[in-house]
């Protein structure tokens, strides 16, 4: 399943005005988080089937954490690999 992430993204990173900061991994789904322009954090959580991408949920800081404000999904388990950038641009798992 990893293999499709850097693509996953990469993809991500280019087709909007987001940046990936981190994802999480586990099983057929990602959470992807992001920063908007205006520096603002979220996450998207995704599925994969068949090689094709699908948004569950969309969520946002709050002052307990992540909100669910679209969708379903549960925040992230403890169980996910986490991968985050390295200096060289790099994606490299950091649990």
């Amino acid at each position: 399943m990893i293999d499709t992430f850097p693509l996953l993204a990469q993809s991500f990173d280019t087709a909007s005005p987001f940046q990936v900061k981190r994802v999480w991994v586990q099983d057929n789904e990602f959470y992807v988080e992001y920063q908007n322009a205006k520096g603002e954090l979220g996450q998207i959580l995704l599925e994969k089937n068949n090689d094709k991408y699908q948004a569950k949920g969309y969520f946002i800081t709050s002052e307990s954490g992540w909100e669910l404000i679209k969708g379903e999904g549960e925040l992230v388990s403890a169980k996910a690999a986490l991968y985050e950038k390295d200096v060289n641009g790099n994606w490299v798992r950091k649990n």
